[in-house]
């Protein structure tokens, strides 16, 4: 989708304007609003969301779920799970988006959407990592890595290894840290997703700062 896309080569202010022209899409078409409601509804909450606009995208979010359900869209609910999920994690309410994630890993696993799987399982290892519960994020991290290398999920490959990276600095594994790093950095820039190259970057010097502290 575009805003993905956007978000991919780093073009954050474009990818800020997408909320007011999905309300001007909806406006100006409101045959969508009843044909794909469940989507559109679930994009413009993720618009939102990037926006930093949470309130509105935990509306948004709520209104496609609800929409997903009557409709009997198990791949939209699955998507609006995990987004709020990441939602959640972002706003502190780690409670929240482990329960916004696990629904989402029931639709995965009962239709199999392996792409969905690998990013609720990246998002779940995240908040893992964040509770210090090492072990199941790393478990979960490489299960998501697992999964994107198998589907071709570029994205998600980089984001799996940057988390990886993380759960390695915060177990003061350095080399693994920094390996985990630099393949994401690779990657990135092969799949041209600028902003990740950016994450990657930013965490490499991190670890290299944390290294250069520890051998001092």
């Amino acid at each position: 989708m575009e805003t993905n896309l956007i978000m991919q080569m780093g073009r954050l202010e474009a990818a800020f304007e997408m909320p007011q022209k999905s309300d001007e899409l909806i406006k100006a078409n409101p045959a969508l609003r009843f044909k794909a409601e469940d989507v559109l509804l679930g994009r413009l909450g993720h618009y939102y969301a990037l926006a930093g606009q949470q309130e509105k995208a935990q509306k948004m979010y709520a209104d496609a779920i609800t929409r997903s359900v009557h409709q009997g869209n198990p791949r939209a609910l699955c998507q609006c799970y995990i987004w709020q999920g990441e939602l959640f994690l972002d706003s502190g309410d780690s409670p929240a988006a482990l329960v916004a994630i696990e629904k989402a890993l029931k639709i995965t696993k009962r239709q199999k959407y392996m792409d969905y799987q690998g990013h609720a399982l990246k998002v779940e290892a995240d908040v893992q990592r964040l509770a210090y519960d090492f072990p199941a994020a790393l478990r979960h991290y490489q299960e998501a890595l697992r999964i994107a290398e198998d589907v071709g999920y570029r994205l998600l490959q980089v984001e799996a290894l940057l988390g990886l990276a993380k759960l390695n600095q915060g177990l003061g594994d350095m080399a693994g840290a920094q390996a985990y790093g630099l393949r994401a950095l690779h990657l990135a820039q092969e799949s041209d997703l600028g902003l990740h190259r950016q994450w990657a970057c930013a965490i490499l010097d991190s670890i290299s700062a944390n290294s250069t502290e520890i051998s001092i």
